[in-house]
């Protein structure tokens, strides 16, 4: 690939107007890849530079833009140890290749975590207003209609200069998912919003005093909601947190507006959620402190930079049970396969929330409670001697009770978990409370454990941890394999 055509796909990321700033900065991650494919660098050293300058011109090309900056910065730092593995150009390309995808695979994981973050937080029967035409927003829609907690969405018209309207295309991105979509023109806004319960925004950037860049109208529908009494809650991967730029150096775009953080109650990302007010206090120190685009980009790889401003680390959310039960649900019903459980300190916890939802039977075939260490020898046909030497709370122990229930129920796919649910006061063994191991098994030889420690020394929110650990495990394998 030529220069001049890196610099047509450049000027295409810069001039786009009609995708989310998170697709934008995946399509910038490929551009790098496409970058390094079609060099023609005949030293590491020179496709290094190629690299490190086509990342430069990416982040000039969208400076508003932090996910794009993000990502870049974390291509660039990882790029160094990529190159020092290489000993050929052939090496260095497909190293930068491998970095490429697994970055794009994070950036979809992150969004992905940050829409079930959401989804755990909105009660039943909501009805959400929005004013973002945002792959996240869309996602979480779609997510809380299949959990059964959306009853409907008003979407602004989001008329731009040009007269399109973005809200109808939202309407159009949530028709095949059967969400109720009722496009609100954006002069009725104020007179509607007292119809939502709540308020869901996306963002292209997050900064540092905790006031959002979105696109219009998405000021005027944070006003309205303010004087409704209605939440207003930010939708965004962590990555869109701007960790570079002064909030008084900002220049809003046209088709942007900045959202105040006092008319935001929650940011929730991928990470968990905070309260945008707590960082503004921090973030005066900043004033003054900005650099422009061209001091603040450096050619040469560096290290992401930490937070500069009061931003609190967010307090981490525990996945809502019905959103991994419907993530499970789905793609079991997809491949036409089951699933067993054998669980033991969980208690028949992680079977309570698989048949929480409704029309489980169709791929839940059984579970039981395997507490003791004989039952769990039957269950798993372990023998004595081995549960000895493993332990009875062990990831050996957890991958043989997954086998067990799925060679009892005749499954494709088996969950095991064995811990210690405590409480810890008064034990004598080594391990402490809240440890446990669930393991998941399946077809094509599929065989996972993953070890938790919940912290906590109280019996029944370990419960709960360790059932909602084994549903992750199973969800998140069961997506790996599609």
């Amino acid at each position: 690939m030529s220069e001049e055509q890196i610099r047509r796909l450049i000027a295409d990321i810069a001039a786009d107007r009609e995708h989310g700033a998170s697709w934008l900065a995946r399509r910038a991650l490929t551009v790098v890849d496409q970058c390094a494919q079609g060099s023609t660098a005949h030293a590491p050293a020179d496709l290094l530079q190629e690299i490190a300058t086509c990342a430069d011109a990416l982040i000039k090309a969208r400076p508003g833009m932090a996910p794009l900056r993000f990502w870049m910065e974390w291509l660039l730092r990882d790029l160094g140890s990529a190159a020092e593995n290489a000993t050929t150009l052939d090496d260095l390309r497909s190293a930068i290749s491998t970095l490429v995808a697994s970055l794009i695979a994070e950036s979809e994981r992150e969004a992905r975590a940050a829409v079930e973050n959401a989804v755990a937080r909105l009660p039943a029967d909501g009805v959400i207003f929005t004013a973002s035409l945002s792959q996240t927003i869309v996602d979480a829609l779609t997510l809380a209609q299949r959990t059964g907690k959306l009853r409907g969405v008003l979407a602004a018209e989001s008329v731009d200069p040009s007269g399109h309207r973005y809200g109808n295309d939202l309407a159009s991105a949530l028709r095949p998912s059967g969400v109720a979509v009722e496009v609100v023109p954006d002069h009725a806004i104020a007179t509607r919003v007292a119809d939502a319960t709540r308020v869901w925004l996306g963002a292209d950037s997050v900064l540092a005093d905790g006031s959002v860049l979105n696109g219009t109208p998405s000021l005027t529908l944070a006003v309205a909601a303010k004087q409704a009494g209605r939440p207003v809650a930010i939708v965004c991967e962590s990555a869109k947190i701007d960790r570079w730029t002064s909030p008084g150096a900002v220049v809003v775009p046209p088709g942007f507006d900045r959202i105040p953080a006092d008319l935001i109650d929650v940011v929730i990302t991928d990470a968990g959620a905070w309260e945008p007010a707590r960082a503004r206090s921090g973030a005066d120190r900043l004033s003054g402190e900005a650099r422009t685009a061209d001091e603040e980009t450096s050619s040469k790889p560096s290290a992401v930079p930490a937070l500069t401003s009061s931003i609190p680390d967010p307090r981490p959310l525990p996945p809502d049970p019905a959103v991994l039960v419907a993530r499970i649900a789905e793609r079991l019903i997809e491949r036409k396969e089951t699933v067993a459980v054998a669980e033991s300190s969980a208690g028949g916890r992680v079977c309570d929330l698989l048949t929480d939802r409704a029309g489980s039977s169709a791929w839940f075939a059984g579970g039981m409670i395997a507490y003791s260490n004989a039952s769990k020898q039957q269950v798993a046909g372990i023998s004595a001697e081995d549960l000895s030497s493993f332990g009875a709370v062990s990831d050996e122990t957890a991958l043989a009770l997954a086998e067990g229930a799925r060679h009892l129920f005749g499954t494709a796919w088996g969950i095991g978990e064995t811990g210690i649910a405590g409480p810890q006061t008064g034990r004598r063994s080594s391990k402490p409370a809240g440890l446990t191991y669930v393991a998941v098994v399946g077809p094509g030889n599929i065989r996972r454990a993953v070890e938790v420690n919940s912290g906590s020394g109280e019996r029944a929110e370990n419960k709960q941890a360790f059932a909602i650990a084994a549903l992750q495990l199973l969800a998140e394998e069961l997506e790996r394999t599609a």
